[in-house]
């Protein structure tokens, strides 16, 4: 990943925005990466070392499509972020800020014991209803495109 990155030619013309699946990622890589005027955004398991261990205790009692994070590293340039949404998905980034929010279209959760009544107050009897969420899983979302045809074409052909 990093060779890739490393081969984007930066002008100020163009700022590059990577993002990077779960699978490929630690802190050591996004920090590389931002050291080269790149931004990065990833998903990240939450049992890897980059993400920021307060996050980790906290991480059970997030209430649905509640935010939480911290600074990942001892500079404050790369975020850990905790979503809950049916299940917590976690973060890195270099690129966004932990309030940010956008308006998006979402579909209705399966509910479970812990979140049904938040999810019942926003959703009532519609399936979709447009709701603020973290400008983060937004952009993530929109842009793993290309995340989600690597993995594709990872499953086609063996290294």
């Amino acid at each position: 990943m990093f060779q890739l990155a490393s081969s984007m030619r930066y002008t100020s013309k163009f700022h590059f925005n990577v993002y990077i699946d779960n699978n490929c990622v630690s802190q050591q890589l996004i920090i590389m990466i931002r050291d080269l005027d790149i931004s990065t955004c990833s998903t990240v398991q939450v049992n890897i070392s980059a993400f920021p261990p307060d996050l980790k205790d906290k991480r059970k009692n997030i209430l649905w499509n509640k935010v939480c994070g911290e600074s990942a590293d001892a500079e404050g340039k790369v975020l850990g972020l905790q979503w809950q949404d049916n299940y917590s998905v976690h973060f890195l980034s270099t690129i966004h800020l932990l309030e940010e929010q956008n308006i998006s279209e979402h579909k209705k959760s399966q509910s479970s014991s812990s979140n049904s009544t938040a999810i019942h107050c926003v959703f009532s009897s519609h399936v979709r209803v447009n709701i603020p969420i973290p400008t983060i899983t937004d952009n993530y979302n929109h842009y793993k495109v290309g995340v989600d045809v690597m993995d594709q074409y990872c499953s086609y052909y063996f290294t």
